[in-house]
């Protein structure tokens, strides 16, 4: 089990993405989760069995990136 992330496909705006969707970290830690996934699948063709999943917004101690988030007006208003 590799757990990635959908940062993976960057920022997707209001629509969201897909397995067809294009690749397109936009910081190191999409990058190497991307790379990662890369290594999985490469095992994966060689008979491994494996499995990636990428769970969206974890919130947990010290994350900013969340937590800004949901202090814009946006998510207050929601």
């Amino acid at each position: 089990m590799h757990c990635s992330t959908t940062g993976v496909f960057g920022v997707t705006g209001a629509r969201p993405a897909d397995e067809d969707a294009a690749y397109a970290p936009t910081n190191a830690y999409e990058r190497t989760k991307l790379q990662g996934e890369t290594l999985v699948r490469a095992a994966m063709r060689e008979g491994m069995p494996a499995a990636i999943v990428r769970p969206g917004l974890v919130y947990g101690p010290g994350d900013l990136h969340l937590l800004v988030s949901l202090a814009t007006p946006y998510f207050a208003y929601l």
